[in-house]
């Protein structure tokens, strides 16, 4: 069995692939190719980036719990979901306008720069129904508090942070991580030792009952928890 985790990047999609044994890490320029290469071989791609878009002013309950379940400082990494329309803007400044009417609330400029991810994959999700049933959604801090049973204590983007992040995967993926650690890396393994862990022994979910988008589409992270 293999199992995958996703996480964008600049320049693309970082993916790494687990067996139970070891860890294979790659790049691809969009999510329909990292589909296209690793959907046949796969029993679940879990991707951080929102699946199940608003197109009304609701705030999706995956992200209110995720926040909660974070607290502070962690909980800022789970930022409010733009809706579909303004997700498919030609621009910064139209999505915004966008986001503001539909939602009450303007896009902020890092929404903005990661819809063009979140653009991929709904589309490749609304139109292949096999993609929509294995590729669902994670959050890397939500996969680590999982694993850990409480939040992580330092910033991912921070030595002690990276190292407390490594060497918890290396526990409960039995493998060992070398060299240096970006933090999307570290990102793709945490949802890549989620998933294959989830699947063994079955996944959290926020919320336990997913709310579905106006297309049908899930609106909830999954995450796996020991306890």
């Amino acid at each position: 069995m293999k199992v995958a985790g996703a996480d964008a990047c600049r320049g693309g999609w970082v993916a790494a692939v687990f067996n139970g044994r070891r860890a294979e890490v790659h790049v691809f320029r969009d999510f329909g190719t990292l589909w296209e290469k690793l959907g046949s071989e796969v029993e679940v791609v879990l991707a951080d980036v929102p699946i199940g878009l608003p197109e009304d002013g609701r705030r999706r309950r995956c992200d209110i719990l995720a926040r909660r379940m974070l607290g502070w400082p962690r909980g800022a990494s789970v930022f409010p979901v733009p809706c579909r329309q303004a997700v498919y803007a030609g621009s910064y400044r139209e999505a915004s306008t966008i986001n503001l009417r539909v939602t009450g609330r303007k896009l902020s400029l890092q929404s903005w720069n990661i819809c063009g991810r979140i653009r991929e994959v709904d589309t490749l999700l609304l139109g292949c129904r096999e993609a929509r049933e294995r590729v669902r959604e994670t959050h890397p801090e939500v996969c680590f508090a999982g694993l850990r049973g409480e939040p992580m204590r330092h910033s991912k983007r921070s030595r002690a942070g990276v190292e407390e992040r490594r060497l918890l995967l290396e526990r409960w993926s039995g493998c060992t991580f070398r060299g240096a650690m970006k933090h999307d890396v570290l990102d793709a393994l945490a949802g890549a030792v989620t998933a294959w862990l989830g699947l063994a022994h079955g996944f959290s979910r926020l919320p336990p009952e997913p709310e579905y988008d106006p297309k049908g589409l899930r609106m909830e992270i999954l995450y796996f928890s020991p306890g």
